[in-house]
């Protein structure tokens, strides 16, 4: 309390002073002054410059960053001829006023306030809407306003005082319904804006090709007390010359709905053709309910499939809080985009991510160099569109997941390790073996693989005619890492004993490889099984992988055997509660020991014995779904 009576004393005198000062020059040359230190001092003082900035780029997705931040400082010095225009309102008498505003619609204004029927002036935070009431004098009408009051009482009544000059008289918001409602059954004028976001008591009407929350009060106000409304607009066609344009009056039969559309169509007429003039700083659209969602891939299946899996669970909670809160549980108000990050050279990603570390979170608009590491088409797709939540998969790509969200100031999502990100990023979902403990990481088990899916029909395996009386087995086999290389010795013990067991009963066998796996053992594969007639699929991932086919054969396994080397096709099959034997490979990471030893402790999998091939066919594994989605579910309501 104590420190905003302070800063209610250094406000209110740094006003007066202001005043004091440009009011030693004549008008003309006291406001382009004025209005000329407030724009230099903006360059020190840029709170609101992100919102500014925000607006701008979803309403104008053509304009280049330089187009658009040009534009917020062109709006930055209309502001302050406004401002200085409101201050120095006292230098002029009716005769200088009058010169300077051209009014035009004005005929017939007289004959409806002879007839004492309350009016409304319906109007936004454009050009100089300050001096609205004063033009009101001229009309001869006496203008009620309705005015926000400022959290400093001295500061506020200098303000009022300043409105008051011309016969106006200011209502206060939030305690003055009753006034409002007398006043205009009076027969007298009242001036609202209504171009602000509304909040959750206002409707959803689209302003600029997007749902905005748009006040429907002054309906309601009209209505009751049988009032018209009037949309009336300032704009500045000079520094210090003015036009006042009067509308006709709305019609109040309509639905709300097409009032205020009405309204927002003649106010987004007039910021296209001078977007300077508009309040771009205040958040229009924080309530709206079309949300952008993002999906940043770096190619790989296995982190896009988690990605889009993240992305459709949070598609969904935003569909459910627009109808909880809306009640509008339209799909396509929420959508997801995809961009694959394409770099010019494989090793301008270790740059970048280097980069992405030391760059500041207030470099909005300034990300034009990485054309130079990023195709045209990833660069246009990342930074041309407007996101509200970004999610992505993989090191290689967290940089542009932590730019892009500095771009937009979005909520940020990382599946798998953040490494030196952690801390730029808002949720981190981690599989629980990497062991990362942070307060914006959630661990899950395995990985992110939708079990929903497991009810999906096996359309794509209709055509290889796979028997019912059979046993289906699945072979997975992953390929190199980082650290460790995949051999085609150790594989062959496996592909022996399969064809073993496979000849001796009544077994039909699917195999799939990672796109990691090394050429030869691919060749091996080809050639060893062309001749076996149990053989019912074989997918080559680095030749044809088929969409579909790889889920296809989870779903229809009766056993699944996966190489140790990857934990997501060890994670999938587990998704899917099926019967799991890993092949230990060689150089196994960690990581992949820790994951695997638990998992076989739980009974959930069991490390293959290659001397004992009964054990695939009479131990009896207990599958139990990773709940996942659910985890996940909880993480993102936090985002949301």
């Amino acid at each position: 309390m104590k420190k905003r009576y302070i800063e209610d004393w250094i406000f209110y005198w740094i006003a007066l002073s202001v005043k004091g000062f440009f009011s030693l020059f004549p008008y003309r040359m006291g406001v382009a002054f004025g209005a000329g230190v407030i724009y230099g001092l903006s360059f020190f003082y840029s709170r609101r410059f992100s919102v500014a900035y925000l607006n701008l780029k979803s309403t104008f997705p053509d304009k280049e960053p330089s187009e658009i931040k040009w534009l917020i400082r062109r709006s930055m010095f209309n502001m302050g001829l406004s401002l200085m225009e409101f201050m120095l309102s006292p230098k002029l008498d009716r005769k200088k006023l009058l010169g300077l505003v051209d009014i035009k619609g004005a005929d017939g204004l007289k004959e409806k306030l002879a007839a004492k029927r309350g009016l409304i002036f319906l109007t936004a935070h454009y050009n100089s809407w300050e001096l609205l009431p004063f033009v009101g004098d001229l009309l001869d009408l006496q203008m009620y306003v309705i005015a926000r009051e400022q959290k400093y009482p001295r500061l506020n009544r200098l303000l009022n005082d300043y409105r008051s000059r011309w016969g106006c008289v200011v209502v206060e918001k939030g305690f003055s319904l009753k006034t409002i409602f007398r006043v205009l059954k009076e027969g007298k004028s009242i001036g609202i804006l209504a171009d602000q976001n509304a909040g959750r008591n206002g409707v959803q009407i689209k302003f600029f090709g997007r749902f905005a929350s748009t006040n429907p009060g002054f309906i309601s106000i009209a209505r009751a007390t049988k009032s018209e409304v009037k949309p009336v607009f300032l704009r500045r066609t000079g520094i210090f010359k003015h036009e006042m344009t009067l509308y006709p009056d709305m019609d109040l039969n309509k639905p709300d709905q097409e009032i205020l559309s009405e309204y927002n169509g003649i106010l987004e007429r007039y910021i296209r053709n001078n977007p300077e003039q508009w309040l771009w700083f205040h958040k229009r659209w924080k309530h709206s309910v079309n949300k952008n969602i993002l999906i940043i891939s770096d190619g790989k299946p296995g982190h896009y499939k988690q990605s889009r899996m993240v992305a459709e669970i949070l598609k969904q909670l935003l569909i459910e809080k627009n109808i909880r809160e809306w009640d509008m549980p339209d799909e396509e108000l929420i959508k997801i985009q995809e961009v694959e990050l394409v770099w010019r050279k494989k090793w301008f990603k270790n740059i970048i991510y280097i980069l992405g570390i030391l760059l500041p979170r207030r470099i909005q608009g300034s990300f034009k160099f990485l054309k130079l590491f990023i195709d045209n088409q990833s660069y246009n797709g990342l930074f041309k569109n407007r996101y509200n939540y970004i999610i992505s998969a993989g090191s290689s790509v967290l940089p542009l997941n932590v730019m892009v969200s500095y771009e937009n100031s979005a909520a940020n999502v990382h599946i798998l390790s953040p490494g030196f990100y952690k801390d730029k990023l808002k949720l981190v979902l981690v599989p629980e073996h990497d062991e990362i403990y942070s307060g914006n990481a959630v661990s899950y088990k395995g990985s992110l693989i939708d079990n929903a899916k497991g009810s999906q029909p096996l359309g794509y395996l209709e055509k290889i005619g796979l028997r019912k009386d059979s046993f289906k087995i699945s072979l997975l086999i992953g390929g190199d890492s980082r650290k460790s290389r995949m051999r085609l010795e150790e594989i062959k013990p496996l592909v022996f004993y399969i064809d073993k067991i496979s000849s001796n009963r009544n077994i039909e066998l699917m195999i799939t490889t990672s796109r990691r796996t090394p050429k030869p053992i691919e060749n091996f594969l080809k050639e060893y099984f062309a001749s076996k007639g149990y053989l019912r699929l074989l997918i080559i991932a680095n030749e044809d992988n088929p969409p579909g086919a790889y889920n296809a054969m989870l779903n229809a396994s009766d056993l699944i055997i996966a190489t140790s080397d990857s934990i997501s096709m060890i994670s999938e099959p587990l998704s899917l509660s099926k019967r799991l034997y890993v092949f230990k490979t060689e150089n196994l990471p960690d990581k992949n020991k820790r994951f695997i030893q638990k998992l076989a402790r739980e009974g959930l999998l069991k490390i293959i014995n290659l001397d004992r091939e009964e054990d695939l066919f009479t131990n009896q594994l207990q599958g139990v779904k990773f709940d996942n989605r659910n985890i996940i579910k909880e993480a993102l309501k936090k985002v949301v």
